[in-house]
Formats: structure tokens, sequence, C-alpha cells
């Protein structure tokens, strides 16, 4: 059973902090962080003991993803395969076509760049439908065989 999630920065500072079962403070990152601080973030192990709490990791993008496992006994590799799911980059290649003319120098000239984008077969949330009934009172009604799993991005605006 997850304990605690956190993501931390490659210096130690947390961004992100959550209490699952209510079993510990904020103090209870403070070991992992004093270890990134004594060996540096490339070598920090995957499942590391310190303090008294078995704390499973990952190291993406200049930040750790890491669970405090409670007492109950859970896979470190499950935990480390769900980390990677969530630390996980997607990257997209777009063409941008201008709604009027280009600038003299676009390289300093394009202000920001409203997207509304949609990415079909992929949801953020890894949320999947794995079973699906359909209660419709007309007797004629046939429903589809198939879900779709589909991501929006709405109001994201990038500066360039």
């Amino acid at each position: 059973m997850i304990s605690v999630f956190f993501i931390l920065s490659n210096i130690g500072e947390v961004i992100v902090f959550k209490n699952m079962r209510q079993e510990h403070d904020r103090s209870v990152t403070d070991p992992f962080v004093e270890k990134i601080k004594q060996n540096g973030p490339q070598k920090i192990p995957p499942v590391l003991i310190a303090g008294g709490c078995t704390y499973v990791s990952v190291y993406r993008g200049g930040m750790f993803f890491v669970v405090i496992l409670a007492k109950e006994n859970l896979s470190p590799l499950y935990i480390i395969e769900s980390l990677n799911k969530i630390s996980e980059e997607k990257q997209i290649k777009l063409k941008i076509k201008p709604l009027g003319e280009w600038p003299e120098n676009p390289t300093s000239n394009i202000g920001p760049i409203s997207l509304l984008f949609e990415c079909q077969s992929y949801t953020c949330s890894d949320i999947h439908i794995k079973k699906l009934k359909v209660t419709e009172q007309r007797q004629n009604y046939l429903p589809y065989k198939w879900a779709r799993s589909v991501s929006h991005g709405t109001n994201y605006i990038f500066r360039v």
C-alpha cells in the first residue's frame, strides 16, 4: 500500500506532496532529500531504506517521483513501473500556419500561440474503461462495441 507520494526537484525542493494514509507528516521527505544532497541525484538507488521508511523512486527530467511504501508488502517493481508511466514525457511536432502574413523577423516578433489539441488513443490519467454496460429503455438501440481513449488540451498558451 502506498503511504506517501511526492515529487522533488533535483536539489530536493518538494514540488508535490500527497499523504495517502495520514501516517506521516511532510518531514518524511527529509531523509530522502539528505541522501540526494550527500550522493547527488544520479546516485540514488530506485529502492532506498532510510529513516525507517522504504522509498521507491524514479528520476526523470530533473525530478524525483517518489513513493513511500506502507508496512504491507507491495512489490517495488510494480511501483517503479507505475512511476515510470507517471513521469513519461510525450512529444508532439506541429507545423504552425499563421492566420495573416508572417512578420519580417518571425523569431523575435511572434506573440503567444494558443493551442487546442487532441491526442487520440492516449489518456493523461492512464485510466481505461474495462467494462461498460449501457442500459437503454428503447428496444431498438444497439450500442457501439468500442470505447475511444482521448485527451483534450484546452486553453494551452505557449509564449514564443
